[in-house]
């Protein structure tokens, strides 16, 4: 159910996919795996996120939070993706501080674990870039990107669709900057 309903929300079909995520959900506190139940609650929260309703999307994510920390602990890289999915609701709530906190907080963990020139580094590092030109904190913004960049280019290959991602964003970037070149 949770594949499927992954599925179904990334084709554009978040009617289809929300209950079978629920079932998933329920299932999953059925069984009492901790992971399994990190999976299930951040899948229903993307299906909230897509959808528009927010504040369900990060009660979700507040508790997959809880729960990856009850596995892990707030040091592991996968505290830190959780981190990055909260932050994404904040950005839509257009709550700025709170996203930039847990981007940030995200960021120092997977520097710490997975090393500099990690392609996630360089994801969280595109993310900020972009909350920071939504802000209009633009040479930061340019900063970041930059980096993002470069480590998705030697992490991933020049060629990877993440580095053009990356470009076209920083091309945004600059576009609102007044910067053609």
């Amino acid at each position: 159910a949770v594949d499927l309903s992954w599925h179904l929300t990334t084709q554009e079909r978040p009617d289809e996919a929300e209950p079978l995520a629920r079932e998933a959900l329920r299932r999953a506190y059925e069984i009492d795996d901790p992971e399994v139940l990190d999976i299930a609650l951040t899948n229903l929260a993307f299906i909230h996120r897509w959808t528009g309703r927010y504040a369900a999307a990060e009660s979700l994510l507040h508790e997959s939070l809880e729960v990856v920390e009850r596995i892990y602990g707030t040091g592991h890289p996968s505290y830190a993706i959780s981190l990055g999915q909260l932050a994404s609701v904040h950005t839509f709530q257009k709550n700025y501080e709170e996203a930039e906190s847990c981007y940030r907080r995200s960021l120092e963990i997977q520097r710490r674990t997975l090393g500099g020139d990690h392609h996630e580094v360089g994801t969280t590092l595109n993310n900020i870039a972009g909350l920071l030109r939504d802000t209009g904190r633009y040479d930061e913004a340019e900063s970041l990107s930059g980096d993002a960049i470069r480590i998705y280019r030697e992490s991933l290959g020049p060629d990877h669709s993440w580095v053009a991602i990356a470009l076209g964003n920083h091309a945004a970037l600059l576009e609102r900057m007044g910067s053609f070149a």
